[in-house]
């Protein structure tokens, strides 16, 4: 049983015991999606957005793994969807680029996502757009977020 202080002092400041149990966290999949292998080209022309979504929706079957960018420039249209215990993955933040250009009707989301996901050693270029990342904010499974 846990007991919490809520620091102003005094034997008032104590809460009522309570249950509370510490378990091992689940391990998240360590399988490699490279998006180079679902037909992305990172040169900064061409758009990558199918096979970058191809790449994460393999990903979600999966149950999660390293969506992987090597060095480029991944030009993106679309909001990426990015499924539970997977970590889009950068070969070095100073090497890959994804970038979503401004367009007329601005997206309103540019990363959607639920729960339990990173974004690592990439570098994020956006503009013209309200929301760059939606992810769960309410419920028992919300957060569990990396962002480096």
């Amino acid at each position: 049983k846990l007991f919490v202080h809520n620091g102003y002092g005094g034997g008032d400041g104590w809460s009522a015991p309570f249950k509370f149990t510490v378990e091992k966290p689940l391990a998240w999949p360590q399988t490699v999606f490279d998006v180079r292998k679902f037909d992305a080209v990172g040169d900064g022309n061409q758009d990558d957005t199918a096979a970058v979504q191809a790449a994460l929706d393999a990903a979600g079957k999966a149950g999660g793994g390293i969506v992987f960018f090597p060095r480029g420039r991944y030009h993106v249209r679309k909001t990426l969807v990015i499924p539970r215990f997977t970590i889009l993955r950068g070969e070095r933040e100073d090497l890959v680029n994804i970038l979503w250009p401004d367009t007329p009707e601005p997206l309103p989301v540019l990363l959607q996502a639920g729960n339990s996901f990173g974004i690592e050693e990439l570098t994020l270029y956006s503009g013209n757009y309200r929301t760059f990342l939606d992810a769960d904010k309410s419920g028992p499974d919300a957060g569990n977020i990396l962002i480096q």
